[in-house]
């Protein structure tokens, strides 16, 4: 339901080690034995999803896993350079925009947000080199907290040291 769960059958260590820590806040703010907790759990639906928020990792960084977004990036210059020769691209339909595909980018697990305005950045990049026409970019995460304060898009002067001097001034 939480998307929380062990994987092939067995509890990545950090899971265990969260989760006995959730259960025995949980048995001390009510009162009861841990073991009473999943009874618990299982009358306060509230309860399940404040323990499956504590879960979540949450780790997000403005161009993390560098390998992937110049793979990206090869990616758009391939797609542009593809085309160089042809005077005018084939259109496929009403997606297509200034000759390449509107581009649309999902960030999973968006958490607050910079994977996902990372990926804005590479696209408006490609676009403004020719490599996309327009481009969209929709971060989804089980965390409304965390999906509001990627809204927000404002983040302290540290987080955003990776990157470009001309994008972290703006």
């Amino acid at each position: 339901e939480h998307g929380v769960g062990a994987r092939d059958g067995r509890w990545v260590p950090w899971v265990g080690e969260r989760l006995g820590r959730a259960i025995a806040a949980l048995a001390a703010a009510h009162g009861c034995e841990p073991a009473a907790v999943p009874t618990l759990l299982a009358s306060e639906p509230a309860l399940l999803a404040a323990v499956a928020d504590s879960l979540r990792v949450g780790e997000t960084r403005f161009y993390r896993d560098p390998s992937q977004w110049e793979a990206l990036r090869g990616w758009l210059r391939g797609r542009r350079a593809s085309n160089s020769g042809a005077a005018d691209p084939p259109r496929t339909g009403p997606a297509q925009t200034r000759g390449w595909a509107t581009f649309r980018g999902v960030s999973v697990g968006c958490s607050t947000g910079e994977e996902a305005y990372t990926l804005a950045m590479i696209l408006e990049e490609a676009r403004r080199a020719g490599g996309v026409g327009s481009w969209s970019v929709l971060g989804i995460d089980r965390s409304a907290e965390a999906v509001a304060a990627a809204r927000r898009g404002e983040y302290p002067g540290a987080a955003t040291d990776p990157l470009p001097a001309e994008l972290a001034a703006g």
